[in-house]
C-alpha cells in the first residue's frame, strides 16, 4: 500500500512510496511507538520514516480469517477481530501468533475499524453489522470477545467507517 504524510492544516499530501503491505488494519502501540499492520492474515511492523515493512509471522492457522480491526490497550497487549468467522483474538506482537477469545457476537463485513478508549479501558468498533445492514459503534469485553451495541454511526444502510480513533490522554493508551 502507499504510504503518504498528510499536511492536517490543508489536507494537502505528499507520497512517500510503498509501504510494501496492503493493510485492512492498522495500529500504534504507544507503550514501543511501533506501528502494526495486518494484511487479513500475518502481522506487519511499519516503518513510516524508511517506508518498509516487516513481517513479523503469521496470525496462526485459525486466526487466518481476514482479520480487519486491531487495537493496542495502555499496557500493550494486541487485539483483532475478523470478519470471517466473526470471533476476537489477542495477538503477540513478536510472532504474530493469535489466541481466539471469543465470538463479537454479530456478522461483521465490509468497512470495520478498532480502538482502545483510554478512559473506558475497552477496545470500541465503528463495526458495519451484516444483520442490522449499519454502521454501528461497540464496545468490546476482552475476556470474552462479545462486543455490545451503543449505537448507530450514521443513518443505516448508508454508512460505513473503515476507521474509528480516539484521542490519546497522557502519552498512554490508544490505538487505531
Amino acid at each position: 500500500g502507499a504510504a503518504r504524510f498528510v499536511d492536517l492544516t490543508d489536507g494537502s499530501y505528499t507520497a512517500l512510496g510503498n509501504i510494501g503491505v496492503l493493510a485492512n488494519a492498522m495500529a500504534l502501540d504507544y507503550t514501543t511507538g511501533i506501528y502494526y499492520a495486518t494484511d487479513g492474515n500475518s502481522l506487519f511492523t511499519l516503518d513510516f520514516d524508511a517506508v518498509t515493512s516487516t513481517n513479523v509471522g503469521s496470525l496462526g492457522s485459525g486466526a487466518g480469517n481476514l482479520m480487519i480491526g486491531m487495537t493496542f490497550d495502555e499496557s500493550g497487549n494486541l487485539y483483532m477481530y475478523d470478519i470471517a468467522v466473526d470471533m476476537f483474538w489477542s495477538c503477540d506482537k513478536e510472532t504474530g501468533a493469535c489466541t481466539q477469545i471469543g465470538s463479537i457476537g454479530f456478522d461483521a463485513n465490509f468497512g470495520q475499524g478498532m480502538a482502545w478508549d483510554q478512559l473506558n479501558g475497552v477496545p470500541v468498533m465503528s463495526a458495519f453489522n451484516s444483520g442490522t445492514f449499519a454502521c454501528e459503534y461497540r464496545t468490546v469485553d476482552v475476556a470474552t470477545g462479545m462486543s455490545t451495541f451503543v449505537g448507530n454511526i450514521g443513518s443505516p444502510g448508508s454508512t460505513q467507517m473503515g476507521t474509528i480513533c480516539i484521542p490519546v490522554v497522557g502519552g498512554g493508551g490508544g490505538g487505531g
